[in-house]
């Protein structure tokens, strides 16, 4: 149901003076042209006296503060976003029965029908992301119930979203803790648990972090962080993995459940392109899955010094503040060439084709001859 009206309310209180003011100066614009020099028709000169009555009733009409208030109201049905556990623990048989199953009886149960017939529903899926009418695969190889709560607030508004209803087995083992983040929801979240209440040993690769660039030939961190729930204090392997050859391994004990360790690994590639590392704990007694014992992290990696060329046709003190600036990178090797003499390049004249160029990566060129120019283009 729609309803809209508008009002005009004037701030200025002294209405009575405002409108005299209005009376007379209307009054005097017609007086004012009753007759002019030199004399015109009287339709004209009405026109006249009506434009200058309309400027007189503006200029009042400011001088009232005029406020103008519009109203509109509209009653919205609010919306139901039902989040659906996509994540491959769901197909886990615990002591309460086959969670996927049960996952299932609910999410078409005639509940939810009844749900849909009284509101607009919403259905995601989440597992390691959150996805609109996503299909129930169960392969989901994280469950990041905080981030797909997070991802769902920012479109809360477009939703128009009135509660939520959160199907899983609430093993949230990847991202933000959707605790905090059910805190700032401004309406209910209603959560509906599929396997046994209480969680089942089990150990995370949670998250691992490397610089996304590096050099070949050079050192490199790799942390990644250990979670466990109901494992702690046991001993295990942690090892990281390009492909199948392993890089190192790491023997720690495990925290206390719910809490996190960082396990650091220095590992150093060999040639430049993109590698990828996988962190992998081995599966522990009393673990139901393995799914999240691994994660992976990928970096580009560059050759080992990038090689740039320095052309100048005189020394200057340009050149220098060049040579010392990229001097500053340990992962540039510089070349230098002056056309007048000096420099450390190993040609003697600046080279007329291009094979003595494709040795470097970058050529800066400083007070250049524009005849050389060419070659470098």
């Amino acid at each position: 149901m729609k309803n809209s009206f508008v009002q005009i309310f004037f701030r200025n209180t002294h209405h009575i003076p405002l409108l005299l003011a209005l009376a007379a100066g209307i009054i005097g614009a017609f007086l004012v042209y009753r007759s002019t020099d030199p004399q015109t028709t009287v339709l004209r000169r009405v026109v006249m006296a009506v434009l200058r009555s309309i400027a007189i009733a503006a200029a009042v009409f400011m001088l009232a503060d005029p406020l103008l208030l519009a109203h509109h109201r509209e009653e919205i049905t609010p919306s139901v976003a039902i989040l659906l556990d996509n994540s491959k623990s769901i197909t886990i048989s615990d002591k309460s029965g086959d969670r996927r199953e049960k996952l299932l009886s609910i999410a078409y149960s005639d509940d939810f029908k009844n749900i849909e017939k009284k509101y607009p529903v919403y259905r995601f899926t989440f597992s390691d992301s959150l996805r609109i009418n996503g299909e129930l695969k169960f392969d989901g190889n994280s469950t990041a119930l905080g981030e797909a709560l997070s991802e769902l607030l920012d479109t809360a508004s477009s939703l128009e979203l009135g509660a939520v209803v959160v199907v899983s087995d609430g093993q949230n083992n990847v991202g933000i803790d959707p605790l905090s983040i059910a805190g700032t929801y401004p309406f209910p979240i209603f959560t509906v648990g599929v396997g046994a209440s209480e969680p089942a040993p089990d150990v995370a690769v949670s998250q691992v972090l490397a610089n996304p660039v590096s050099y070949a030939n050079e050192k490199m961190p790799v942390i990644a962080y250990i979670r466990s729930w109901r494992i702690s204090g046991k001993q295990t392997e942690v090892s990281i993995w390009e492909g199948n050859r392993k890089l190192g391994r790491q023997k720690i004990e495990l925290p206390k459940s719910g809490q996190v360790i960082p396990v650091k690994f220095e590992i150093t590639p060999e040639k430049a392109g993109t590698h990828y590392y996988t962190v992998r704990i081995p599966k522990l007694g009393g673990e139901i899955s393995s799914s999240n014992n691994a994660q992976s992290v990928a970096v580009k990696v560059l050759p080992s010094r990038k090689r740039v060329l320095i052309a100048s046709d005189h020394a200057s003190w340009e050149v220098s503040f060049w040579r010392r600036a990229l001097e500053e990178d340990p992962h540039i090797e510089i070349s230098l060439f002056i056309d007048r003499g000096g420099g450390d390049a190993k040609f003697n004249r600046f080279p007329s084709d291009t094979s003595a160029l494709n040795q470097f990566d970058a050529v800066v060129l400083v007070y250049f001859s524009e005849a050389m120019t060419p070659f470098v283009a």
